[in-house]
């Protein structure tokens, strides 16, 4: 009997220590030394609500521009009242974690220590201010800072040449492997903000890119342009250099991993949409591609998705994904009738072949004709092939002049030069009728002769 009095002591015992060191506790807040009596709890949230209020002040002052992210560092109280980093995670910019992190140990001392197993959440999220929404775009603007090499251009010239700067910045940060999309903002040429449309998830690159503006900007350009400036927003896009098709398909599956640790799930479901439509763009594979995705990744319980423009539900990629392929060649997609923008002198012309016939020998005259090749380009014995991309809007104006492949900007910059001289369109493109905004990318082979 003394013996069975014995062991089932011991059982007790063993349970109570193991239920002691695995219980967790339904605190969300620590508690403050300096909080006391029945109010504790209320003066904690409080202290707490501040302290969190203070950590976005600080963001704000420490660094000089606004942006849009998500920030968690789980901690817990050591004995002595300091708080111990467990796990800290940002998306978009390290310098404001690091930020957060000595905001987070400035409290030591002053918190309860109440059970070591005991973990707390400290976590906030920023965004950029709605004023931001008033910018125009700088096609729209009539006064941004001037490239200083580009200050005797043409209008859309030095457009094109502010937007070149912007793509230096990534050619200077030197990130091959990424694939990003931001939009910037500016006021009186500061770069004031950034709104990641597609993050490049390397919060090194995003931190890197304010600085290279502030650098670029003061070497090329001109400081009275830039206080006139008007309030604007640029879109830069940039993808880095892959060494083939499935080393691209192998950084956009990583992606779209650490996507789905966001908070937010709507960049998560935004990349699985453009994904599906790059892979898989026809029914029933592209719902079943989401789906399944939407279920390896933890979203299986999700009703509705975000595509990037809209929320679509779950139930209706159900429904897709069990649609059947027709091969019926009546259900084949109509192709629209397209009729590309006619040039200048080419007006008069109907069929595509001619319409395009004539812009060709257009360019073919006019670039080797106004295009003149750097002294200092000659100097150096630099070539390469530059292209150019431009937008024809629906009028048949040309605009968004950009350098989309560039070998240095001696040539880079006449190239852009020459593209703003081009004679606007005297009609845009036309799809079943209607007037549409067209791309056009124009190649330019620079030889030394």
């Amino acid at each position: 009997m003394t013996f069975l009095r014995t062991l089932l002591f011991f059982i007790l015992c063993f349970c109570a220590l193991n239920s002691s060191a695995t219980q967790t506790f339904p605190i969300e807040i620590p508690v403050f030394k300096d909080c006391s009596g029945p109010d504790s709890l209320i003066c904690s949230i409080k202290k707490w609500q501040a302290f969190k209020a203070a950590g976005l002040e600080l963001i704000r002052e420490k660094i000089p521009y606004s942006f849009s992210d998500s920030y968690a560092i789980e901690f817990s109280i050591l004995p002595n009242g300091e708080p111990k980093i467990i796990s800290k995670q940002c998306h978009f910019s390290n310098k404001a974690l690091e930020l957060l992190k000595e905001h987070l140990l400035s409290l030591k001392g002053k918190l309860s220590y109440h059970n070591k197993f005991i973990t707390y959440g400290f976590d906030l999220k920023l965004g950029i201010p709605k004023s931001f929404n008033s910018y125009k775009d700088l096609e729209e603007v009539e006064l941004f800072p001037i490239y200083m090499d580009c200050k005797r251009f043409n209008e859309k010239g030095k457009r094109a040449c502010f937007r070149y700067l912007i793509l230096a910045i990534a050619e200077q940060i030197a990130e091959t492997k990424i694939e990003t999309e931001i939009d910037l903002y500016f006021s009186k040429g500061e770069l004031v903000g950034m709104y990641f449309q597609n993050p490049s998830l390397k919060p090194e690159f995003n931190d890197k890119i304010f600085e290279t503006y502030q650098t670029l900007s003061k070497e090329h350009l001109k400081e009275s342009t830039k206080r006139k400036s008007e309030d604007f927003k640029l879109t830069f896009k940039y993808q880095g250099a892959f060494k083939d098709s499935i080393s691209r398909r192998r950084y956009r599956f990583k992606k779209l991993e650490k996507l789905a640790e966001l908070f937010d799930n709507k960049w998560f479901g935004k990349e699985l949409f453009k994904m599906a439509e790059s892979y898989y763009p026809v029914e029933p594979a592209k719902s079943q591609f989401v789906l399944s995705n939407l279920e390896k990744y933890g979203f299986g319980d999700l009703s509705k998705i975000w595509n990037g423009s809209e929320f679509v539900l779950i139930d209706e990629l159900k429904t897709r994904s069990k649609e059947k392929i027709k091969l019926d060649i009546e259900d084949k997609p109509k192709v629209p009738l397209t009729i590309p923008p006619i040039s200048y002198g080419c007006e008069g012309l109907k069929s595509v072949e001619e319409i395009n016939k004539c812009f060709n020998k257009y360019i073919a005259g006019f670039v080797p004709k106004e295009f003149k090749f750097p002294r200092k380009a000659r100097k150096k014995g630099l070539s390469g092939k530059v292209f150019v991309n431009f937008t024809i809007e629906k009028n048949g104006e040309i605009s968004s002049i950009e350098v989309i492949k560039p070998v240095g900007a001696l040539l880079d910059l006449e190239c852009i030069r020459v593209v703003s001289l081009i004679e606007d369109f005297t009609k845009g493109a036309i799809i079943d009728g209607e007037p549409v905004r067209s791309q056009f990318t124009l190649p330019f082979n620079l030889k030394l002769q």
